[in-house]
């Protein structure tokens, strides 16, 4: 029995070793030079790099196009190191970006479906500061009176809620800006709720009067609660005393979204975002 029991291991064995060897060959084009393959099967490898990475490759189809590439700093994929790319089916990139210890680093890319870059962020110690490269999708909308603010801004922390349920900061779907949920993929909903969102901001954006400066990026972080309130909102990097006032208010009297969610379940997640504030 023992013996019969090691001959069905040995075959196993083969068995995976001939299939890795099958798809890392069928793959091999999208393989690192100096990498070594760890697993391939249809529609996936997993390399570890000359250099100590390691790599998770998913692909479309047959044709094998990549669909998304992932990197991390160790085997068992707990940190997110290095490049990181998603790709639409025609094999045009989507999504370009890096991880530094497995935070989004430096500059990020997004590509509509036909190669147009349609927005950048720059992302620092965790907040992302995004411009869309058509500015002009915020012309022409006149913009709205906000409150004035007699009482100073009460910091509160994202994580004090009387709701004990946990908040996360990265989930499956991310919470979005509401009024693109006719579109007819998650990618293209995702895009027009950022350019909505993005143009919700700026277009209600009122400097304070007498207001000369300083010009630059004040970031709001908010929590974005499971039925999609707004919720908790604080400065995370503020820029002047009016102008953070005025950023909360502007993230305060905003529509609920569409919350995020993770396993299709609707979660609390934090948001953080950017305001640049630039004199004419």
């Amino acid at each position: 029995m023992r013996f019969l029991t090691t001959l069905l291991i040995l075959g196993i064995a083969c068995s995976l070793h001939a299939q890795t060897a099958y798809w890392a060959t069928t793959y091999k084009e999208h393989i690192n030079r100096g990498s070594t393959v760890l697993i391939a099967k249809e529609g996936y490898t997993f390399e570890q790099t000359s250099y100590g990475l390691y790599i998770e490759k998913y692909y479309q189809n047959s044709e094998h196009p990549l669909r998304e590439v992932i990197t991390y700093a160790d085997r068992r994929k707990k940190i997110l190191e290095g490049p990181w790319k998603v790709f639409y089916s025609n094999g045009q990139a989507q999504v370009v970006g890096r991880y530094s210890e497995g935070e989004k680093a430096g500059r990020w890319y997004f590509y509509r479906e036909d190669g147009e870059l349609w927005k950048t962020c720059t992302c620092t110690d965790g907040v992302e500061d995004c411009e869309l490269e058509k500015e002009e999708v915020f012309s022409e909308v006149p913009p709205a009176n906000i409150r004035d603010y007699t009482q100073p801004v009460k910091a509160t922390d994202v994580a004090a809620s009387s709701d004990e349920k946990p908040i996360f900061k990265v989930v499956e779907e991310m919470p979005r800006f509401p009024g693109c949920e006719e579109e007819h993929s998650l990618n293209d909903r995702q895009q027009c709720a950022q350019i909505a969102l993005l143009k919700n901001i700026y277009s209600r954006l009122r400097i304070p009067s007498g207001y000369d400066g300083p010009e630059g990026v004040v970031v709001v972080t908010f929590v974005v609660e499971a039925d999609g309130a707004i919720t908790n909102a604080r400065i995370v990097r503020p820029l002047e005393e009016r102008i953070d006032l005025v950023a909360l208010d502007l993230i305060n009297t905003m529509p609920n979204f569409i919350p995020g969610k993770h396993r299709g379940e609707s979660i609390r997640t934090q948001f953080n975002m950017p305001i640049r504030i630039k004199l004419e």
